[in-house]
């Protein structure tokens, strides 16, 4: 569930600049190009918040080995390994903020979804029992007449209820046609029941239960509540621009009045899975505006694909700012033992010592293990500067992780002039595995001069931690002696 939460985040994120700018685009792109258009892109980007995969650009890394089992992460200031069993005894097994959190969001959306569902069977339940079936035979010929000329097939039912305040289509497998009690002209007939069909014609109902669940999955999004209503405007303007294609302008005048003589009846909030629409007095001047509005308004597929692909762009970049585990990899998930004397020896591993005579397996340099990234992009890849940072990225690595201070001493920059720092996990405790430290940066160095700076990082996991990366920054400057470190610093 907390994978979920995290993407459905990201996609949250990535999606919410796309209904931005087209919120301060709206008043351009309503003038020049049909509102067909607009409601496309809203139903596109709904999609795209139900769809939990982000895409994301794979990224050329250079994995750097460290010992499987080294000894315990050591305390500040003291000298003394901290045990793994009394290091594991010690961590706490509650849930986290992200479980909390995650389960929140779970909830909220469900409690959302419910609230809009049990409305809406509340409501058909009672348009079903107290509506009355329209027998009038000359309503039911234009009716059929209508459903015959928009090449609908589906049987829909005709109502009339006095608790409706506006014409709707309510009901996703059995479409019933509700008016209210009220006595219409035969040209407002016409209108109201044309326009009802069109909404049916273009599947609309299942687009407002579209958006109701995308809102349902981002309620935390303010953005995402923005969007579903503007593409509810959007979903009328087009409808409406359906209606009244190739008529004559008195046509399109004559259908303001009947909208207009419908709307001011209404007096109840419509629900959000029928068809009923009303936005006020600013909303209906803009449906009228478009009604009646003389010049031809543009193509906007070009628009549409722009919408799609600047989402699709922004998704990428936000999934490459979180790297996804890839399961296929192999990560280190032994614990930290007490001592060494658990340790044996690998093929490829040489000993060495610690701050505190201890003896510490380290492994063959990266480019030298089987399956690592560096095998597949050797050494000479990398320009000269690049390959002995690398080296000695991969050596204060080593060191970095099983807290051998002069191996670390010796690559900073002389003299050290703040306190040596070593791994010692997130927590006062300690106690994890961390996995194979991935490090970035090095592609794009060059042959560098004397007293030029780089600045590569170090990802990786650590098991207390198991749903975010953690980044070990390091800063080199090149001095007459080659590079040293001058700077280095851990982020979550």
């Amino acid at each position: 569930m907390k994978h979920f939460f995290l993407l459905f985040f990201e996609i949250s994120i990535s999606t919410s600049p796309t209904i931005l700018i087209l919120l301060i685009l709206s008043p351009f792109l309503n003038r020049r190009y049909a509102s067909k258009w607009t409601y496309s892109i809203w139903i596109a980007l709904a999609f795209r918040l139900l769809i939990p995969l982000n895409p994301d650009w794979p990224l050329r890394q250079i994995i750097i080995k460290v010992p499987e089992k080294i000894t315990s992460p050591m305390i500040a200031g003291t000298k003394t390994a901290i045990p793994a069993t009394l290091q594991a005894e010690q961590k706490f097994a509650g849930v986290t903020w992200l479980d909390f959190t995650a389960v929140l969001w779970l909830a909220a959306g469900l409690c959302f979804l419910l609230v809009h569902f049990l409305s809406f069977l509340h409501y058909q339940t009672q348009i079903l029992k107290k509506g009355t079936h329209v027998e009038n035979c000359l309503i039911l010929r234009r009716l059929h007449k209508l459903r015959k000329d928009l090449r609908i097939r589906k049987k829909i039912d005709l109502i009339t209820y006095s608790g409706a305040a506006i014409p709707m289509i309510i009901g996703f497998f059995r479409p019933v046609l509700v008016l209210p009690d009220y006595e219409y002209s035969q040209e407002e007939l016409f209108f109201i029941l044309k326009h009802e069909l069109v909404h049916w014609k273009r599947h609309d109902l299942y687009f407002k239960l579209l958006f109701v669940i995308a809102n349902a999955i981002h309620w935390f999004n303010p953005c995402i509540y923005i969007m579903r209503k503007e593409a509810g405007i959007d979903m009328e303007l087009s409808c409406d621009e359906k209606v009244i294609q190739g008529t004559a302008y008195a046509v399109r005048k004559a259908y303001t009045e009947a909208l207009l003589s419908s709307l001011c009846r209404q007096y109840k909030k419509p629900n959000s899975l029928t068809t009923q629409f009303y936005g006020g007095k600013q909303i209906m001047k803009k449906r009228f505006q478009n009604i009646l509005q003389k010049s031809r308004k543009k193509n906007g597929l070009l628009i549409l694909v722009c919408a799609v692909s600047i989402t699709v762009f922004l998704g990428m970049i936000t999934g490459c700012s979180i790297r996804k585990p890839d399961p296929s990899e192999p990560q280190n998930n032994h614990a930290f033992p007490a001592s060494q004397t658990d340790h044996k020896e690998a093929p490829g591993e040489e000993p060495a010592d610690n701050a505190n005579g201890q003896t510490v397996p380290t492994q063959a340099p990266a480019s030298e293990q089987p399956g690592s990234d560096s095998a597949d992009n050797p050494e000479e890849t990398l320009s000269e500067d690049g390959q002995e940072i690398k080296r000695i990225a991969e050596k204060f690595a080593a060191a970095y992780f099983s807290g051998d201070t002069d191996t670390i001493q010796s690559c900073l920059t002389s003299p050290c002039e703040w306190g040596i720092e070593v791994y010692e996990g997130i927590d006062a405790a300690g106690a994890g595995t961390i996995s194979e430290p991935a490090l970035k940066g090095l592609t794009d160095i060059g042959k560098e001069e004397t007293g030029s700076t780089q600045v590569i990082s170090l990802e990786f996991r650590d098991s207390n931690y198991e749903d975010m990366f953690l980044y070990l920054t390091i800063e080199l400057i090149k001095q007459e002696d080659g590079w040293n470190i001058q700077f280095y610093g851990l982020e979550g």
